[in-house]
């Protein structure tokens, strides 16, 4: 596989930057994009939806997954919440869902009010890439 910039590791388990691309960088082609994108979405969103039955409690058990690898998981997902920035996270979820919907479930004006005029200001300038949410 031709990656430009990109060579594999000693190991060939993972690609990093080139220390000296030979390939030359292709022009940005945001039709190639758009047309990649649409390929994959139809096959993704059938993937992740499957995933939901996959990854079932009654799938885990009988798959034999041993009960310390999911305390090990549950463990790891206590860190990343106690961690979580609420200037950031809040602000991203709250922003890339669309604005009638009911998720995630906050108190009374934390939608309309905490999230837009406090939440927003710490980090602004990075809010821009925000697409737009459609209502549902």
């Amino acid at each position: 596989m031709d990656l430009t910039g990109l060579e594999p590791n000693e190991n060939n388990t993972r690609f990093l930057p080139a220390k000296n691309p030979t390939t030359p960088k292709p022009p940005y082609d945001g039709r190639r994009i758009t047309a990649v994108i649409e390929q994959i979405a139809e096959p993704m969103l059938t993937h992740l939806e499957q995933e939901i039955t996959y990854l079932s409690g009654d799938n885990l058990r009988a798959c034999g997954l041993p009960l310390s690898k999911l305390q090990t998981w549950a463990k790891y997902e206590e860190t990343i919440l106690k961690d979580l920035d609420p200037f950031i996270a809040l602000v991203f979820v709250v922003k890339h869902t669309p604005p009638n919907s009911n998720w995630p479930p906050l108190p009374p004006g934390f939608r309309k009010v905490v999230v837009p005029w406090i939440l927003w200001w710490k980090h602004r300038a990075s809010w821009r890439f925000i697409p737009a949410q459609e209502r549902l």
